[in-house]
């Protein structure tokens, strides 16, 4: 199961993520990376510090929010994953 705890800094909004990066996980995370497009961010950021393991469905589906992100001017960028993720 993941968490996701969420913070906005002006004009970047951080995602703390905990737990379990999967397919069942996905929806709730997509909801916060668009919700961060919604109010006008430029930066989002998912510290990955505590995520425990992620398939190849939630490696499939950063690059995908990813590349929307970019075509929209928005950086995507994620911080401290554990050397095992």
């Amino acid at each position: 199961m993941l968490t996701v705890r969420e913070h906005v800094r002006r004009d970047t909004k951080v995602l703390e993520l905990s737990g379990r990066f999967d397919y069942d996980s996905k929806l709730g995370l997509e909801v916060a990376i668009l919700g961060a497009q919604e109010i006008g961010c430029h930066h989002i950021i998912l510290n990955f510090s505590n995520i425990t393991w992620i398939d190849s469905m939630g490696l499939g589906q950063m690059f995908l929010w990813y590349q929307r992100m970019k075509s929209d001017r928005i950086r995507l960028s994620i911080v401290s994953p554990q050397s095992h993720v």
